[in-house]
């Protein structure tokens, strides 16, 4: 019923079953460590569900680092990749408006809480942190692009966003900037695929923030019938409890770790609504994956929300 193909530019490599003329050719950029396999697993879920109406498919994921703007160009132009996933981007940060976006926050918010991974020598420099204005006195890195650096400088936080992912390791290591913050679920995969080459960064045991963070799927203009098939596929998997089943299989271990956690400090993110069901830290209260419902983002041109 499914068969992937993983793509780089250099060379192919197909497995499962050969495609047959007539599939949709759903190509799909993995970018991002530590939830890529998730992220893809529910994709071919969403689609399984909705063979009955639209067909056979095909799964081609995208492994290539392009970088947020480079892949969200490619997303736009729909050749390369016509899917992905993203924070849901307010107009005034989206130099690509006419991307689809999925309405279902495919994380129930789990990307909004984030660690910091640091050097072992300064474990005690954040040890006394208890605060915004605590963390305020140090510099976070973040990747260029990334919609998390205008979260962090609306809450007054200083970042330093001039480098991509695979570079923000070695500009921690030098002391380009204090930390560098990651989502809870991805950082401990994203710190240990690094032990070899920076040995001595950690991840800080006490910190945990939270801000709403909403993740969806993103489609290329070009395919607005994907869109359409992936929105209808999460209905029916939150419908029949296959989404919930599938959330807690994946991260119930990191959902205990965040409850563990001694301090926690909470950041506004002016683009998305008070209101919202992702604006408390519902899996911090309980276990339970919020239910899904349309969340609500600000699209202010130029400014950002009080």
């Amino acid at each position: 019923m499914l068969s992937i193909l993983i793509r780089s530019f250099a060379a192919c490599l197909l497995f499962a079953i050969p495609t047959a003329n007539g599939k949709d050719l759903v190509k799909f950029w993995a970018g991002g460590p530590g939830r890529d396999t998730y992220d893809a697993q529910l994709l071919a879920m969403a689609l399984d569900e909705t063979v009955e109406e639209y067909g056979e498919y095909q799964l081609e994921l995208v492994a290539d680092v392009l970088g947020v703007n480079r892949g969200r160009r490619l997303l736009g132009e729909g050749i390369v990749v016509n899917i992905y996933v993203s924070a849901s981007r307010p107009d005034n940060q989206n130099m690509y408006t006419h991307l689809l976006e999925v309405d279902f926050p495919i994380l129930q918010g789990l990307l909004g809480y984030r660690r910091l991974a640091i050097l072992k020598s300064r474990q005690n420099d954040f040890s006394s942190v208890n605060s915004v204005a605590g963390l305020s006195r140090f510099v976070a890195g973040q990747g260029r692009g990334w919609l998390d650096v205008a979260i962090l400088q609306h809450n007054g936080i200083q970042v330093n966003a001039s480098g991509e992912y695979k570079s923000l390791f070695e500009m921690l290591d030098r002391g380009r900037f204090d930390y560098l913050l990651l989502g809870a679920h991805e950082i401990v995969q994203a710190v240990e695929a690094q032990k070899d080459l920076h040995p001595n960064i950690v991840i800080d045991q006490d910190l945990l923030l939270y801000y709403p963070f909403p993740v969806v799927y993103q489609v290329s203009p070009t395919y607005p019938e994907l869109a359409k098939r992936v929105m209808k596929g999460l209905k029916k998997l939150e419908a029949n409890g296959r989404f919930d089943q599938f959330f807690r299989q994946q991260f119930a271990t990191v959902i205990s770790e965040l409850q563990q956690h001694k301090k926690l400090i909470l950041l506004r993110n002016p683009y998305v609504a008070k209101t919202s069901p992702l604006a408390r830290p519902h899996l911090l209260l309980n276990s339970s994956p919020a239910r899904h419902a349309p969340f609500a983002t600000h699209h202010r041109t130029g400014t950002l929300a009080e």
